[in-house]
This record gives structure tokens, C-alpha cells and sequence, in this order.
């Protein structure tokens, strides 16, 4: 039987997501909550059939290695190899492998991008072509 409102930590347990998750979906705008008049989040059934296209997305384990230069390229085989035997030693599954040559380097940090334009636009391009 569905109920007509959930406190954060009752929806995320019911969304399979952590609390931190919904704040996150919250600030970006993925899932925006109810507030009460003292400006407390909560849930409905109705945020239940939103997180159906939103929580089911599923995850893909990418490896990405660098080097600054085609000088490099033998270091490239070496990093590609080493995490390739860190996933397998650690039961994770590899999805993709991007191998990279001279371009700007990306910070991944708690889900955003942190540092110049042009590597934004690299990152994306990865993540798009997955």
C-alpha cells in the first residue's frame, strides 16, 4: 500500500539511493522534493514514478589513462594494463577503456568537473560516447 508522503531517509531506502543522492538530484534539479512550511524536504508517490528513469540508469565502469606525449605511448600499455589487473583483482567489471595522448587533463571530483573548459568538453565527450 503506497503512502501519501516520505521523509528523505524512508523515499531514498524505497529509491535504493542514499540521502546524500536525493540532495544532489535536488540541487541539480533530476528530482525536486516538497517542502513543508518550515522548509523540510519530503517526497510523494508521485516522485516514485519520476526515479524510475532516473534511479534505473545503469552504471558503467570506465578505465581512463594518460600520457603527454606519443613518447609516452609504451607508459600508456603499462597504466592500461595495471588497472585492467586492479578491476580484475577487485571483482570490477570493465565496461570501456579510453586511452588519451596530449590532452588536458580531467578532475573528476564528487561528480563535477573541476578545471578547464576545453577538458570539460573532452570528459563529456567521453561520457556521451560510452
Amino acid at each position: 500500500m503506497s503512502r501519501m508522503h516520505y521523509r528523505p531517509n524512508e523515499f531514498a531506502d524505497l529509491a535504493g539511493v542514499s540521502v546524500k543522492t536525493l540532495h544532489r538530484w535536488d540541487e541539480s534539479g533530476k528530482l525536486k522534493p516538497l517542502r513543508t512550511v518550515g522548509g523540510h524536504r519530503y517526497y510523494t508517490d508521485e516522485h516514485i514514478n519520476q526515479i524510475k528513469g532516473i534511479a534505473k540508469t545503469p552504471r558503467q565502469n570506465v578505465i581512463y589513462c594518460r600520457v603527454s606525449s606519443n613518447a609516452q605511448k609504451p607508459e600508456l600499455e603499462n597504466q592500461v594494463e595495471a588497472m585492467k589487473q586492479f578491476c580484475t583483482a577487485s571483482g570490477i567489471t570493465i565496461d570501456k577503456v579510453v586511452e588519451e595522448i596530449g590532452v588536458a587533463l580531467v578532475v573528476v571530483s564528487m561528480a563535477r568537473v573541476t578545471t578547464r573548459k576545453s577538458s570539460k568538453r573532452t570528459l563529456t565527450k567521453i561520457l556521451t560516447n560510452l
